[in-house]
């Protein structure tokens, strides 16, 4: 056990067993939602996502949020889709919620991920199922390569800054729009480190001077042992 604990803020919500292993390696790990996320209630959108579900078609998911909310429009019905998606939690919400498809191609960051499309030569439909605050990165490399992609948002992130009146070791960061979020109401010292799930995220800090370590696969079981080795690594 280190001597002095090591005070962290997620920007988001964090399972009970993570924060327990954090605490068992003296680390407090405070929990507070920058964003909230809701599926769109449209039924033109949910019309179209049953429609492209009837026949095999190329998918792509970025978030397990969009997973989700495809899901949910399905009604049930399972599509024989080909997908690509992001690792991790994504590619976990595919496979429990969308069993019936073919996961063709996945990877670790949106721009991997659009080489691995472009790479493939997909021929016919490719649909890309998204937030309304998604990054840029994967429909821009697909617009430069010729690709046609069309974007059908599933669900809407709604920031939910919240002012922070202490001083933390390390911050979490899980996503962009977290980023957007946390920097409405707060600043950070140099001396504050920062985490991310991702190199998207990481990518959205690369402005400030703080050191960002970002986690080998974009999963928050290894986001969090990532967090405990750094620490670790530091005070011996």
């Amino acid at each position: 056990m280190p001597e002095q604990q090591i005070h962290i803020l997620s920007t988001k919500e964090l399972d009970p067993q993570y924060v327990a292993l954090a605490d068992e390696n003296g680390i407090v790990i405070d929990r507070v939602n920058f964003i909230q996320t809701i599926a769109r209630d449209n039924e033109s959108d949910g019309a179209l996502i049953r429609q492209i579900a009837t026949t095999e078609n190329t998918v792509v998911f970025t978030s397990a949020n969009a997973v989700y909310a495809v899901a949910d429009s399905l009604e049930d019905k399972q599509p024989l889709w080909n997908v690509y998606c992001m690792e991790g939690k994504t590619t976990a919400a595919v496979k429990e919620q969308l069993p019936g498809v073919r996961i063709i191609g996945k990877a670790p960051d949106a721009t991997t991920l659009a080489e691995k499309i472009i790479a493939d030569n997909i021929n016919g439909p490719l649909y890309f199922f998204c937030g309304n605050l998604r990054m840029d990165d994967l429909p821009a490399y697909m617009r430069k390569a010729g690709v046609q992609l069309t974007e059908i948002v599933v669900y809407e992130t709604i920031l939910t800054p919240v002012k922070i009146n202490r001083y933390y070791d390390g911050i979490i960061f899980y996503s962009p729009s977290g980023v957007s979020s946390f920097f409405m109401e707060n600043s950070t010292t140099d001396d504050v480190t920062f985490f991310t799930i991702g190199a998207t995220t990481a990518k959205t800090l690369s402005n400030f001077m703080n050191e960002t370590v970002i986690s080998p696969k974009p999963d928050i079981n290894t986001l969090v042992q990532t967090i405990i080795n750094y620490y670790k690594h530091k005070q011996t």
